[in-house]
Parts: structure tokens; sequence; C-alpha cells
């Protein structure tokens, strides 16, 4: 029910409220495929599209539980990726560490999901986040870094153009 009252609603408060129980509530792949099953995803995206920086931060931690969880990627569009990747940034600093976490996830679940990354300039922009100083973000970065080379080659390519190993290393 919460998953049609998101949309609906035109009270932020409350649908910042619906979006935090909905991540606090997928913990397992049980509630993640009942979720995949509605419009949820699609919501979660509209989501992360708002210049709301409570919304993406709520709606960061809902993908990346959602992805944790899901045994399936086949609800993750491509619409969904662009605006992931979109805000990758240091701007977003704390939702940009779960997005990078759902990443990771999902290109270690699709390996369509990797190619369709390769569109994009997710490397850079992990990249950039994994040079950071230390902090959560700084360290999924650098995981879904490693992860996204280990699912395509052009991603493994993009990392050691840009001397994205150096980085990684100096994680370790």
């Amino acid at each position: 029910q919460l998953v049609d009252y998101i949309p609906r609603s035109t009270d932020r408060q409350a649908r910042l409220n619906a979006v935090s129980v909905i991540a606090r509530v997928t913990t397992s792949s049980k509630m993640a495929a009942q979720l995949t099953a509605t419009p949820w995803p699609s919501t979660l995206g509209k989501l992360l599209r708002k210049d709301d920086e409570a919304l993406i931060g709520e709606g960061s931690r809902a993908l990346a539980k959602l992805t944790r969880y899901s045994d399936s990627m086949d609800w993750c569009t491509r619409r969904i990726l662009t605006t992931v990747v979109d805000l990758l940034s240091p701007k977003h600093l704390t939702a940009s560490g779960n997005l990078a976490l759902a990443l990771g996830d999902a290109c270690n679940k699709s390996s369509q999901i990797a190619t369709v990354l390769t569109e994009t300039d997710v490397v850079h922009r992990l990249l950039e986040l994994a040079k950071m100083a230390e902090g959560p973000a700084s360290k999924n970065a650098s995981l879904a870094l490693a992860r996204l080379a280990k699912s395509h080659d052009d991603h493994l390519t993009a990392l050691r153009s840009l001397g994205g190993f150096e980085v990684l290393q100096a994680r370790t």
C-alpha cells in the first residue's frame, strides 16, 4: 500500500517517511520480489530524479537494499541506471555511497547492466568518489569499480586508462 501511496501523495514528509519505511523493511529476497512485482522500481527512479536531497538520500538507501536483496535485476531499467550514474557526485555524497553499492551489486547479478553502463561515464564518476578522503562513499565507490571491472572488459579498460588501479591499490 505504501508503494501505491508515494506517487499520489503531495505531502513531502509523508513520502519521505514512506520511502524510509520501505528501505527499512527490505531485508529479504522475498520482500524484494514483492516490491519488484509492483511499480516500486519505477516510482523509485522518479524519486531519485527529484531535486530533493532528503528524497534522494532515502531513495538511494531503498535502491541499495532492493538491489542487494533482488534475485533478478529485470526491474532495473536503463532510465534508472542513467539516473543513478548522474547522481554519483560529491554533491550527493551519502547517496553516492549507497548508489555505488547498488551499481556494484547490480553488475554482480547482471551482465546486461554492466553492458548498459558502458554507455555512461560511470567509471570516471566512481573513480572521482574513490579518490576522496576516507569514508563510506569512497570505499563503496572503490568496491563498485572493482565489480564493474570484473563484469565487463570495457569497464576494465576505462579503469586502466584513467589510472584507476593506482587508486584502488592505494585503498587496500
